[in-house]
């Protein structure tokens, strides 16, 4: 028998969600006419994964929504979260079929909120999704992907895993240790792109900087770009 912890929020309209954990994973989903709500779930009825899933903290001040998530203890060999049918996130990938762990049960972690609500999110071990239009996205991960669907403005970070923006509408600051970076603007921003390891991909009307260490950095732009293309080229001199 599972654990679950569900939580809905009692004020109405866009939201601003703060998750924090150290031992799982996140997927935000927005929507339109929606109450916020957030849901944590083990399989495990109990042990240490039930015991944090139990200890999860909802925390409300007006639209500010804080999700405090207790570390397990005794530590936690795989992280996943699993959201609909046959789709299995495991450290901030998206695989199908089944996966086998050692150690305790993983935490999932979903969110409900309106659509254009804002997120902070930090995770030290699992990856951050979101679905459906955001504002502001600030997301951090020490181990594990991040993938953005739709962002007003970002500022992405993974120590380990990529970084991916789907529509980005605003500015962003985009890094990652050890992970390609890839951005597609919908509407003219800017965006500073950073890695150490992997490839800069952008699409859009964007001024760009950006820089790869050991990749390439490549800029598609539509005809009548806002910005030169010598301007954005300029900025990757020097890196492959």
């Amino acid at each position: 028998m599972a654990t679950i912890k569900r939580h809905r929020v009692r004020v109405c309209g866009p939201v601003a969600l703060d998750v924090e954990s150290a031992s799982g994973g996140l997927l935000v989903r927005a929507q339109d006419g929606v109450q916020a709500e957030i849901v944590v779930k083990t399989d495990d009825d109990s042990g240490p994964s039930a015991e944090a899933v139990k200890g999860a903290r909802f925390i409300e001040s007006g639209q500010n929504i804080r999700v405090e998530l207790p570390q397990v203890k005794g530590g936690m060999s795989g992280v996943n979260i699993v959201i609909g049918s046959g789709v299995t996130m495991v450290n901030g990938r998206v695989v199908s079929g089944g996966y086998s762990s050692v150690g305790h049960s993983p935490i999932y972690i979903a969110a409900l909120v309106p659509t254009n609500s804002s997120l902070r999110a930090k995770t030290t071990s699992g990856g951050v999704e979101t679905q459906g239009e955001l504002a502001h996205v600030n997301a951090h991960t020490m181990s594990g992907g991040i993938r953005i669907d739709s962002a007003a403005s970002a500022q992405l970070q993974s120590m380990s895993g990529s970084v991916r923006l789907r529509d980005l509408r605003g500015d962003a600051q985009l890094k990652s240790m050890s992970g390609g970076i890839d951005v597609r603007a919908s509407q003219p921003c800017r965006v500073d792109a950073s890695t150490m390891s992997g490839d800069i991909e952008v699409s859009g009307d964007v001024d760009l900087q950006a820089s790869s260490m050991t990749g390439r950095v490549h800029h598609e732009r539509p005809r009548g770009s806002d910005y030169s293309s010598q301007r954005s080229e300029a900025r990757a001199v020097g890196w492959r």
